[in-house]
């Protein structure tokens, strides 16, 4: 959702600095060397800067004529060694840092962590873990993590001490197993683990308390899972794009609080599909269609 002040937020997107009154400004992947002047523009909202790393990002920032005024600041793909000061930008919410790998993480945590940021993106830096310096990050409510591998168990220690993480991704991190510390996160409501190689869940997972909407589409189940009739929260699960043949009879025996599924391009047999459907009639979801995402 917070991706969405990439794109829809503060106004139409402008893409040369005329206009003094602009508020979102994209600069990315013009394989800039120079920035244009952006001390006029007083009440800049979104810059994106990305694709661009031969641009000296420290002076660019620091055109910048009223720095409390930005809200989002994308610098992907720069080929970061150190993050440039941001500590004039007193208000910035969204900060997306995707493919910059050589980054030093502990230092860029302790160092933004006065700042009130809602949205990280960290997708794509090669990440196996995180340092315990992610935890000072209270105000961090979405939290992309896509295209890493976090198997490290103390990462989900830290995580756990962000107190107002809301949605979590870990799509595309090639997990095999899903490491059992995300079954600390029981502050998370909305999860990501599609586009991985998972065949089961751990038990350890039923401690996320408040998760009501996973996504765990593009795996190698076999069967539905069971803990998703277990989890206390838990109202919708895409598991589209697996290789599900069966659904447990507990999905039949237990209480489900489950009122949507979506188990599109799945092998299901017939009667399989015929039996969930007269069973779960009363969700306002139920999908099982057989169609090409044009994705894996």
């Amino acid at each position: 959702m917070s991706c969405s002040t990439y794109t829809t937020f503060y106004g139409t997107v402008a893409y040369d600095a005329t206009d003094a009154s602009l508020k979102r400004f994209d600069l990315s992947y013009q394989n800039l060397k120079t920035s244009p002047d952006l001390s006029e523009i007083t009440d800049l909202r979104m810059l994106d800067l990305s694709g661009n790393p031969d641009l000296d990002i420290v002076q660019t920032l620091q055109t910048i004529s009223a720095p409390e005024r930005l809200q989002v600041l994308r610098l992907d793909s720069l080929n970061l060694k150190q993050l440039p000061d941001l500590d004039r930008f007193k208000n910035l919410k969204q900060l997306s840092l995707i493919h910059n790998p050589d980054l030093p993480w502990d230092t860029v945590f302790t160092t933004i962590a006065p700042l009130p940021l809602e949205f990280l993106n960290l997708k794509g830096n090669a990440l196996q873990q995180l340092p315990q310096s992610i935890s000072l990050l209270k105000s961090i409510k979405d939290l992309n993590l896509s295209y890493n591998h976090i198997v490290d168990e103390a990462t989900y220690t830290y995580l756990k001490q962000l107190p107002l993480l809301y949605n979590l991704w870990l799509d595309h991190n090639a997990f095999g197993v899903l490491p059992e510390g995300v079954g600390q996160l029981d502050q998370v409501v909305y999860f990501y683990i599609d586009h991985n190689e998972l065949q089961s869940l751990p038990d350890a997972m039923l401690g996320m308390k408040n998760l009501t909407v996973l996504h765990a589409g593009h795996n190698n189940f076999e069967e539905l899972p069971v803990q998703f009739i277990q989890m206390e929260s838990l109202f919708m699960v895409h598991a589209n794009t697996n290789k599900i043949t069966h659904i447990p009879e507990l999905y039949f025996t237990e209480k489900c609080r489950l009122l949507a599924l979506i188990l599109d391009n799945n092998p299901l047999p017939e009667a399989q599909v015929k039996r969930v459907k007269k069973h779960f009639s009363n969700f306002f979801l139920l999908s099982f269609e057989q169609k090409n995402y044009g994705y894996r």
